[in-house]
């Protein structure tokens, strides 16, 4: 092991960075390597009488004045270029896309090579504050989810709009669980009634509700901060995503072992 160290440190120290396309013996040292050669033979003649303070000290101003920025520039770019790669790549954008653009959505159902990869188009309407998207369709009803980023492809952002300001209001469960409110009809608030998709159903089982349906109206409010981008004020105002993950409690995990274990076919496969 003692004699396996040196080389392996040794060829670490030759390898040539990517960060910043210079070996590390070189930046240390500044100068290359030696050779791999046999310098049993050569006499080494070090004669310190010829070492000159001032080419020393030319000699440490050269490196600072110009090794130095040489590599702190060479490292910032690399550093661009991972970090734009790595934006393309997941498709993130440091600019959010405008509301009123025209999108289309991957088809995350897509099954085979001949079911279309996108649909759309659709209209993007707000922004939550995770960053995803709130879109609605053709007829002006909102897309029971919101979309992420990576989801999203523009097609145009010629309709964007600067965002108009409304109110903004917050859901619960009723007798069935409530997806989310895709659309109202109704000329005032009075006698709105909300388009209602349900948890577990299709859009074939969409009902139309009056607001008396909803106990807390959490529902209805969370409609409205999604179909408005900007509360009465003028300040941007993001609403939660409805993507929210459900987090079992402790109650729901210690039922869901024990129905393992009443009923063992229902585990999983291992």
């Amino acid at each position: 092991m003692g004699t396996l160290l040196p080389a392996t440190q040794l060829e670490m120290n030759l390898k040539v960075s990517r960060l910043h396309q210079s070996t590390p013996f070189s930046v240390m040292f500044n100068r290359r390597a030696n050779d791999f050669e046999n310098y049993t033979q050569v006499n080494p003649n070090f004669d310190t009488a010829h070492i000159q303070p001032e080419a020393i000290a030319a000699q440490y101003k050269k490196v600072n004045d110009h090794l130095v920025p040489a590599l702190t520039k060479r490292i910032q770019h690399t550093q661009e270029k991972d970090k734009a790669h790595f934006l393309k790549r997941h498709k993130i954008i440091s600019d959010k896309y405008p509301i009123g653009s025209t999108v289309m959505i991957k088809n995350v159902l897509r099954s085979g090579k001949t079911e279309e990869r996108y649909l759309g188009p659709f209209r993007i309407i707000n922004h939550t504050s995770n960053g995803s998207y709130v879109l609605s369709d053709d007829a002006n009803n909102l897309i029971s989810r919101d979309i992420p980023t990576s989801q999203i492809k523009l097609i145009s952002s010629d309709n964007a709009i600067k965002p108009d300001s409304a109110s903004a209001i917050e859901s619960d469960n009723d007798f069935f669980e409530v997806q989310s409110i895709i659309s109202h009809q109704g000329s005032n608030p009075t006698n709105y009634l909300y388009r209602v998709r349900w948890k577990g159903y299709t859009e074939d089982d969409d009902t139309w509700e009056p607001s008396s349906h909803f106990p807390d109206k959490h529902h209805i409010e969370r409609y409205w901060q999604r179909r408005n981008s900007l509360t009465t004020s003028g300040t941007q105002r993001l609403p939660k995503t409805i993507n929210a993950r459900h987090i079992p409690d402790r109650t729901e995990r210690h039922d869901k072992r024990k129905s393992r274990r009443i009923n063992p076919s229902t585990s999983p496969a291992t």
